[in-house]
């Protein structure tokens, strides 16, 4: 005889809000929570099927969510730490990183000249001129730094009209500007006495250099009237400091004088970065001196200015700064290096600026260039940018300015 089997019917029941399969020989799961004490919860297969589907539908809905929006984001997020985009966020100002330079999160290598500077005597360019000029300097050489002076006697009693030209047009271009604030030096300046221990030691904080303000009361003013503005790459306290005195007396008077400049500016400024300016033979000689100089609160160095040593890619005295600077976890940089237009391979000048003397030129910088960036350096910057290569000028179309933009 056949037997039959009796269709059961699903039966689901509530228990704590949840649902349960079941029938267990007849007897359902039973909740206690119901007023009746036990409650039996029927529910057909095809209502089941919905919500099954409904909840899988809610599940779907959360993992589109995550792989729509929640991925995208942390892959661009992602992208500047793994190199694949550049410039996108991150701080517009020059910063560093142990000895190297840092902008928008990317190291950042400066390449190009010193350009007409601006002091008492040392009348600005006109716009046409800086215009041409800046076009040059980026296109051809690909450079991306003018070194120049912002003394107080270029700074329009206050107004600072000319240094806005430059930077405009330094925008303009995608070029820095490196601005140095005194000359320790007579030229542009309207002293006729070049920079004493005593002006590094209290001087600086005094108005007898020929100016309304005191050094120290100008650069801090200039600071902070252009403290936002990222197309300076730092501030360049003064060109070729140095001392009467040689030695350790000297080098802790630049230091101290450093230190006192350093803190003073940013106060004010706390986004450009500070040098002092590369020492001059009296006061930073010896290694040991230089070490107490570049120890200062400053946060780069200017390691070394290069002349009348043409056929030496890589002084001496150079190695030994941008050594000390490393230690001290601070970028180097060259802030000038010239070779006149006549030179010959032997290093001396012929007195004649000939195709062949500027090829010369040209090779001499080539070994200076890479020799340096192989010591550490993080910039370059050649003596001098002019309207014709004539002594250490370099014009329009002269062989070194493909040499640049070699290291660019």
């Amino acid at each position: 005889m056949k037997r039959t089997r009796q269709r059961v019917p699903l039966r689901v029941t509530t228990r704590l809000g949840r649902f349960h399969r079941g029938h267990l020989q007849g007897y359902p799961l039973t909740s206690p929570l119901s007023p009746q004490g036990w409650r039996t919860n029927t529910i057909p297969m095809r209502k089941r099927s919905a919500l099954v589907l409904a909840g899988h539908f809610h599940v779907l809905r959360i993992v589109t969510f995550f792989l729509l929006l929640v991925i995208p984001l942390i892959i661009f997020i992602s992208l500047p730490q793994l190199g694949l985009i550049q410039g996108v966020a991150g701080n517009p100002f020059i910063t560093k990183s142990g000895p190297n330079l840092i902008v928008h999160d990317s190291q950042l290598r400066l390449i190009g000249y010193n350009w007409h500077w601006m002091g008492t005597d040392c009348g600005a360019p006109d716009d046409s001129d800086i215009d041409t000029t800046f076009a040059q300097i980026k296109t051809v050489s690909h450079g991306n730094v003018v070194r120049t002076a912002f003394y107080q006697g270029g700074s329009n009693d206050g107004a600072y009209t000319d240094f806005d030209r430059y930077l405009a047009y330094a925008k303009k271009y995608g070029l820095y500007i490196v601005p140095i604030l005194v000359n320790h030096w007579t030229s542009c300046e309207p002293s006729a006495d070049m920079k004493t221990t005593s002006w590094y030691q209290s001087g600086y904080t005094q108005t007898h250099d020929g100016y309304p303000l005191s050094f120290h009361d100008y650069a801090v003013r200039l600071a902070q009237h252009y403290a936002n503005e990222p197309t300076i790459a730092f501030w360049q306290l003064v060109n070729e400091p140095d001392t009467d005195v040689c030695g350790s007396v000297g080098a802790h008077a630049l230091r101290s004088f450093a230190d006192a400049m350093t803190t003073s500016i940013k106060a004010v400024d706390p986004n450009h970065m500070v040098d002092l300016g590369a020492p001059g033979g009296c006061a930073g000689d010896t290694t040991a001196d230089y070490t107490t100089i570049a120890s200062s609160k400053v946060d780069l160095c200017d390691v070394w200015h290069d002349y009348n040593q043409a056929t030496t890619s890589s002084p001496s005295n150079m190695q030994q700064h941008i050594a000390v600077c490393h230690n001290l976890n601070k970028p180097s940089f060259v802030g000038e290096s010239g070779i006149g237009a006549d030179i010959t391979a032997s290093g001396d000048g012929s007195g004649t600026v000939t195709t062949t003397s500027l090829k010369q030129r040209a090779t001499f910088f080539d070994a200076k260039l890479s020799a340096g960036f192989n010591a550490g350096l993080i910039g370059y910057i050649i003596w001098n940018k002019g309207s014709q290569s004539d002594q250490d000028d370099i014009g329009p179309s002269d062989p070194t300015e493909r040499i640049l933009a070699k290291y660019a």
